[in-house]
């Protein structure tokens, strides 16, 4: 469905232009209250998640892309979906381990 196709790429543009502009502000602030990168599980996840979340939409334009071999579609197809899910959630577990940082979520033990 050309719409779905269309509002797909439209929503995963927004997420990763969001999650980029999210990491390079993270950054500056850090820079300017401690100077201390990467050191927390939640950060070092969320760079790692940054990261594999970017081959997704990666490997959605190539599989639109008229270039590419029919042949390959199916496997390419089945990598980008997989990484999709794997992106999510990594995306979720990155909000977890945030929001148990900060004491938003108190953890039992």
């Amino acid at each position: 469905n050309p719409k779905w196709i269309k509002l797909h790429k439209l929503f995963m543009l927004c997420a990763v232009t969001s999650a980029a502009a999210g990491i390079i502000w993270i950054i500056i602030v850090v820079q300017t209250v401690s100077g201390v990168h990467f050191t927390a599980p939640h950060t070092i996840l969320g760079l790692i998640t940054f990261l594999i979340a970017l081959i997704a939409p990666i490997l959605g334009f190539r599989l639109i892309s008229k270039k590419i071999d029919n042949n390959r579609k199916p496997l390419l197809r089945k990598f980008h979906k997989t990484i999709g899910w794997i992106s999510l959630i990594l995306i979720l577990s990155t909000v977890l381990t945030g929001l148990i940082l900060f004491g938003v979520i108190a953890l039992p033990f």
